[in-house]
């Protein structure tokens, strides 16, 4: 009997949230929650803090199974058990103790694997220093595993905070001869999938003129929509007008590195989407 290969989005397997406890982090811990529900994942909540974390720490973020009875998927005043026996959710809280949560965070996943990292950002002004673009795009760089940023003051998000529910209606993919965009597009059509009130439109942002837009196997289902926009050294300029012109729920890039394309979707132009992005940010490893 052939078995039928994983789609990406059933390769999250493991969704893990990283989070300071802030305000920053609670949009984040509603797409993780969100996410975790639809792939049918194990969620990790990570605390990392420089003190030893209590129960009363806990106590001011949100809980698991009071949003899930805010979204209508448990019974009011559910047991704690009802989380994986009425919905088959496993849910694991952890908290490391270490002044450098990057490194802490790292020695974790070196035990323990994630599919999918969940980060929030807030920009240079964060609470706590991995909600800074650049220390959240460096945690990532150093993680085999796609990553989700969330920036705190996004006016557009990929979950309906109230109920729960996806609402993507465009996802832009950036495309470029290196790294190749397959996998971000082949991302973009599961998750999209994950969605079923509406059609999800993959806009497919190639930098440059046409004739040079490399070639890109479609999945069946995809209604997508080329972009060309023309040359420019400022590519992350590019990608963030075309999220705001077109009403972008979701960008998703695919990164590998500093030294490739002029940094052309990798590494720093990463963090500069990450800043000014008004939408959350899917970062997929070349070759995932």
């Amino acid at each position: 009997m052939s078995i039928e290969p994983k789609t990406p989005a059933q390769r999250f397997e493991t969704i893990l949230l990283l989070t300071d406890f802030s305000a920053a982090s609670t949009r984040a811990f509603v797409h993780a929650l969100a996410l975790a529900l639809a792939c049918r994942a194990r969620l990790d909540i990570v605390h990392v803090t420089d003190h030893e974390a209590t129960a009363e720490d806990w106590r001011h973020y949100p809980a698991v199974r009071d949003t899930l009875e805010r979204w209508a998927l448990l019974p009011p005043d559910s047991p704690r058990s009802a989380v994986f026996d009425l919905l088959q959710l496993k849910v694991r809280k952890v908290a490391l103790h270490g002044r450098k949560p990057q490194r802490a965070t790292l020695e974790y996943l070196a035990r323990h694997d994630a599919d999918l990292l969940v980060l929030a950002t807030a920009g240079r002004t964060g609470a706590l220093r991995w909600l800074h673009p650049s220390v959240a795009e460096a945690l990532a760089r150093d993680v085999a595993a796609c990553t989700l940023f969330v920036p705190a003051a996004a006016r557009r998000g990929a979950v309906d905070e109230a109920s729960g529910h996806l609402r993507l209606e465009r996802v832009l993919v950036p495309v470029a001869a290196q790294p190749a965009a397959q996998a971000a597009v082949e991302l973009a059509r599961a998750v999209s999938a994950l969605v079923a009130s509406a059609t999800v439109v993959i806009d497919l942002l190639h930098i440059g003129p046409a004739r040079e837009r490399p070639r890109l196997a479609l999945p069946d289902g995809v209604v997508s929509n080329w972009i060309d926009y023309g040359a420019g050294n400022n590519i992350a300029a590019c990608i963030l007008a075309q999220a705001k012109t077109s009403g972008i729920d979701l960008i998703l890039m695919t990164t590998a590195g500093r030294d490739s394309l002029g940094d052309a979707l990798l590494g720093t132009t990463t963090e500069r989407v990450l800043r000014g992005a008004d939408c959350p940010v899917l970062a997929v490893p070349a070759g995932w």
